[in-house]
């Protein structure tokens, strides 16, 4: 019998999606959900599961036709993006088109538009060879940040302090870059945070959130917290440049992701990507606003007008779990006290026991995520590392079996 209910395609279906996949399920959608992962959990999950790597333009625009869907999406992920681009042009589905979607996962293309428009963001240069790399570290100077321009998760990213790293971070990045380029650009010092944002006939709503770190050299988010530490006058000097950055990559009809940071010189743009972000983000972002943050977006991706209200400030935190060593992992047990401790919103396992893990230098080395809520953001990020530092880990690198209890 033909499914003649409204069809949504995701792009992925990792752990990052599943949100979104039985949100679309819940909101009554028949869900078309691809992936080049045969275990993946969301193709487990979505009415029609499809083989597809999500940078194949070309079959995802043919299973689209296929199956007549009427939006198209993805949360957390970049390398997704101008696949969805292709995919809404072609279609003339509502949602960010191809044009846009390279601008806001490219980071060459990015650098180069908030630039022209005086968005405030790091100098940079584009190198191909280590002999560029070289003069462009003498002329922007120590520390740099190096990097490929179509990566995510921050995968690719290092640190430099001097010329004696230059060449491993320079082919570091090059071997991960597709088109071989690699971006090099000023570090700055500061404090990083971010915001998720609404774009719907122009900005609508900013919810600005801090973030947990990594150490240098490599800078990769280990959670999030709400509200934003920042007063309600730097919010407003942070606003106007998201608003800014927005416009100059002209994105619309979405959520956007901001990475931002706060220096001696104001406000800066780190990076933007059109859609939610990534660790928890846009559950988190329901718990402090009390709004469907996920089905705003399925409605966005729908072609329907979304505003969102914030009537309430609940203080919350997410943190993943991340392994501390690469191997088997052969148990991972949350101490029963833990579940029921107050502000406990959930502790999750993306992975099966027996699954090969990275000691953690990317997003997708994640193995779990943790979201809590507090009387106040301190509060619940204290909880969330609590309950990172006692789960069990119990992890095989081949040589012998080591319990671990997890630490930051």
């Amino acid at each position: 019998m033909d499914d003649r209910r409204r069809t949504l395609m995701i792009l992925g279906a990792g752990p990052g999606q599943m949100t979104a996949i039985r949100k679309a399920k819940e909101m009554g959608l028949r869900v078309v959900a691809t992936s080049n992962r045969p275990h993946d959990p969301g193709l487990a999950v979505a009415d029609v599961p499809l083989l597809i790597d999500t940078r194949d333009a070309q079959a995802n625009l043919a299973a689209a036709r296929r199956h007549r869907i009427d939006g198209v999406m993805t949360l957390s992920t970049d390398v997704a993006m101008p696949t969805l681009g292709r995919i809404v042009d072609a279609l003339g589905l509502p949602g960010p088109g191809f044009e846009v979607t390279v601008s806001a996962s490219d980071k060459i293309q990015m650098k180069q538009k908030l630039t022209a428009a005086g968005v405030p963001t790091a100098r940079f240069c584009v190198i191909a060879s280590l002999e560029e790399a070289i003069r462009s570290a003498q002329e922007i100077g120590f520390p740099l940040i190096i990097k490929p321009p179509d990566s995510s998760g921050s995968r690719g990213v290092t640190r430099i302090t001097d010329m004696a790293a230059l060449e491993l971070g320079f082919r570091r990045a090059q071997a991960i870059s597709r088109s071989g380029a690699v971006i090099l650009e000023e570090y700055l010092e500061g404090i990083e945070f971010g915001a998720q944002v609404l774009v719907c006939d122009g900005v609508q709503s900013i919810f600005f959130h801090n973030d947990t770190v990594t150490p240098p050299p490599i800078s990769v988010p280990l959670g999030h917290s709400y509200p934003c530490k920042f007063d309600d006058t730097m919010q407003q000097r942070c606003a106007e440049v998201v608003t800014a950055a927005v416009a100059a990559l002209g994105i619309e009809q979405t959520f956007v992701n901001a990475d931002l940071i706060l220096t001696r010189r104001g406000p800066m743009v780190l990076e933007i990507a059109a859609r939610l972000g990534g660790t928890c983000l846009p559950e988190l972002t329901s718990i402090f606003t009390g709004e469907d943050i996920v089905g705003a977006a399925i409605r966005l991706a729908l072609g329907e007008k979304v505003r969102l209200g914030n009537h309430r400030q609940q203080p919350c935190a997410a943190r993943i779990i991340d392994p501390p060593k690469s191997g088997w992992l052969r148990r991972f047990e949350v101490p029963p006290a833990l579940a029921h401790l107050p502000g406990v919103v959930a502790i999750r396992r993306d992975v099966e026991p027996g699954a090969h893990v990275h000691a953690f230098s990317s997003g997708p080395d994640r193995i779990g995520e943790i979201l809590t809520t507090g009387k106040s953001w301190q509060e619940a990020e204290a909880l969330c590392e609590r309950i990172r530092r006692e789960i069990v880990l119990e992890i095989d690198s081949g040589e012998g079996k080591e319990a671990i209890d997890a630490v930051a």
